[in-house]
């Protein structure tokens, strides 16, 4: 690039420089408030074991562990693993701004839709932990962003780039499984391009089953966890009445739940050493097949059952008041590490992994994230503006955007809802359906404005016509 050429460019673009200038800063801050990092306890101690030991985990799949914690295990620096997650937070806003720029729309509204991403102290937050969200979102959008290069038509050489980009999100977190068949029905749709399919399709499949076949070496059985049906075991345990199901067998009709429905807890029945599912000694693989059979015959004999726990875990996700979900991404300075986690620390770096908290940016940070963050109303406010895009916008030059919506629209409503039918209900989930969720609202918006602006240039010629009529 041409110094003359840069010069441009940063006179153009100058306001977005200054808004990332912002979010850096505010990151800084986080990073310093509680370093070298906090933690999801089982989760982050599970990540940071499978990196030092390079194996994959049976409850969640090991991309986080394989991508980012085991190519910076040599610095042994779990501060070095957050800065990074950092960085591709901040590189996640600035694709926002540039996928939308190439999409067409102005920079001020370009800019507006990346502030969530790049302000949202929820995302913020993610970024300060061992957690896959960082990872996982700037590879969706990664994804996403090769697809929408040139939207409705991606080349072949996208498509096999988004698929392997879509089976290393996948292997990052589960719920990125469904995101194929997303992009796949972007490419079928409106006239089937199944080369650009087939290229999506086959690399996907090389990474998720390679991990797969990898996982079959340790565990015995070709799958990417020894969890789904555990998971969805203490789901049913919300509403299972066992006097109503036929069980195929004694061993299943052990795993019910003693409490009165509506005093159970799930993740007791998943997690706990005490729970009926541990207490059998089963291996992983028997055990999480066990409990999936308990789930799929549970589910069978009460289908309303489950239909009700699933709306009510939409509802939840997206009701104004969150207090009564779990909320473990709010800034604060009272984390103690239990032994497992000051293993797997020492493990994984040398020196004390605290955290160590700056009180005052604590405090500072926990205030911002009071009033900065997407609510959840809004979320599901955004997916109406991109179903209404989608079905009443209009797209007059042909820029592909009604392509490029059903691909952010389809990615975000996965990201927002598979985990509230599947998984418990919490906030943590929303934060890596943001990005999408942020450039579906803007095509959406984009859409819906040419529609009105060509009703009112019809509205107009049509008053015009009688005064012409007359005038001739």
């Amino acid at each position: 690039m041409t110094a003359a050429r840069a010069r441009a460019l940063l006179a153009r673009h100058w306001p977005f420089l200054v808004v990332l200038a912002a979010a850096a800063v505010l990151r800084a801050a986080a990073w310093l408030a509680v370093h070298p990092a906090w933690w999801i306890l089982g989760d982050s101690i599970s990540y940071l074991e499978d990196a030092v030991h390079l194996a994959p985990d049976r409850w969640r799949p090991g991309g986080y562990s394989l991508m980012l914690l085991w190519p910076l295990l040599p610095a042994h620096s779990l501060a070095l693993v957050t800065a990074v997650q950092h960085l591709l937070g901040l590189g996640a806003g600035a694709l926002v701004y540039a996928l939308l720029l190439r999409l067409g729309l102005p920079r001020w509204a370009a800019a507006l839709a990346a502030l969530p991403v790049l302000f949202d102290g929820y995302v913020l937050a993610t970024e300060q932990m061992l957690a896959s969200e960082a990872l996982f979102g700037i590879l969706v959008l990664g994804a996403l962003a090769v697809l929408l290069r040139r939207p409705g038509r991606p080349s072949e050489l996208a498509a096999y780039a988004a698929g392997t980009l879509l089976g290393l999100a996948t292997l990052t977190r589960i719920v990125g499984l469904p995101l194929i068949a997303v992009a796949a029905l972007v490419l079928l749709l409106p006239r089937p391009a199944w080369s650009r399919a087939a290229a999506l399709c086959l690399p996907f499949a090389v990474v998720v089953g390679g991990y797969a076949l990898w996982f079959s070496h340790v565990y015995g059985e070709v799958d990417l966890t020894a969890s789904s049906g555990i998971f969805l075991y203490g789901r049913t345990t919300n509403f299972v009445d066992c006097g109503r199901v036929p069980f195929t067998s004694d061993r299943l009709r052990q795993l019910c739940p003693t409490e009165p429905v509506g005093r159970r807890n799930e993740i007791w029945y998943v997690f706990d050493e005490a729970a009926p599912i541990a207490r059998m000694g089963l291996s992983a693989t028997a055990a999480n097949k066990l409990a999936g059979q308990f789930a799929s015959e549970a589910i069978r004999a009460q289908p309303d059952g489950y239909a009700l726990l699933v709306r009510d875990g939409l509802v939840e996700s997206f009701a104004w008041d969150q207090s009564s979900l779990p909320d473990d991404m709010r800034f604060r300075s009272d984390q103690h590490l239990p032994a497992a986690a000051l293993a797997a620390a020492a493990a994984y770096q040398s020196g004390d992994p605290g955290p160590v908290y700056v009180l005052g940016l604590v405090g500072a940070l926990d205030a911002y994230q009071g009033v900065a963050h997407v609510p959840a109303p809004v979320c599901l406010l955004a997916l109406a503006v991109a179903a209404a895009g989608l079905l009443f916008g209009r797209d007059p030059h042909g820029r592909g955007l009604r392509a490029a919506l059903l691909l952010t629209g389809g990615a975000a409503a996965v990201l927002l809802m598979i985990p509230a039918m599947t998984a418990i209900v919490a906030p943590r989930y929303r934060v890596p359906a943001i990005p999408a969720l942020c450039l579906a609202a803007a095509i959406g918006c984009t859409l819906l404005v040419n529609r009105w602006s060509a009703w009112r240039e019809e509205a107009r010629a049509r008053r015009a016509a009688p005064a012409a009529a007359a005038g001739r």
